[in-house]
């Protein structure tokens, strides 16, 4: 191989790199974020503590976030937010969720008692649905949830 072949040989590898790296700087391929912060509910008053996770079959990352006081905001793979589209919710709030471990007895300790109905830790029974939007109603990401 001349000189100037081996030159432009490499010249093309170099332009491939570089494009290689501009695209995934600029995302190509990465989901849009949407902002998604709501409440939750346990028979209308506040969850105290637990988490939300957002299932979608159109997804690769599942959107999750812890709940505090009552309020919840999802990231997915580290980044606020959910791509838009329709999810199956689930919320998960047991006994554990707002540091009240029980005591030790006798060697063993309790185990976890769910604070909500097991259908919503299911994703597949649970009837918690919404849809990712950029611009969603007043109240869109809230859920509420029951004991039973």
């Amino acid at each position: 191989m001349s000189q100037p072949q081996r030159r432009g040989f490499w010249l093309g590898r170099a332009r491939g790199v570089v494009w290689t790296c501009f695209l995934a700087a600029a995302g190509c391929g990465a989901e849009r974020m949407t902002a998604v912060t709501g409440t939750v509910t346990l028979d209308d008053q506040p969850l105290k503590g637990g988490s939300v996770a957002f299932h979608s079959d159109e997804h690769q990352h599942i959107p999750a976030g812890a709940i505090q006081d009552g309020k919840y905001e999802i990231v997915t793979n580290g980044k606020k937010g959910a791509p838009p589209g329709a999810y199956k919710v689930v919320v998960i709030a047991d006994d554990f969720s707002v540091d009240q471990y029980p005591e030790k007895k006798s060697g063993t300790a309790a185990l976890p008692k769910s604070m909500v109905a097991l259908k919503y830790a299911d994703k597949n029974k649970t009837p918690l649905r919404v849809t990712v939007t950029d611009q969603p109603a007043a109240g869109a990401y809230d859920l509420k949830v029951t004991k039973q």
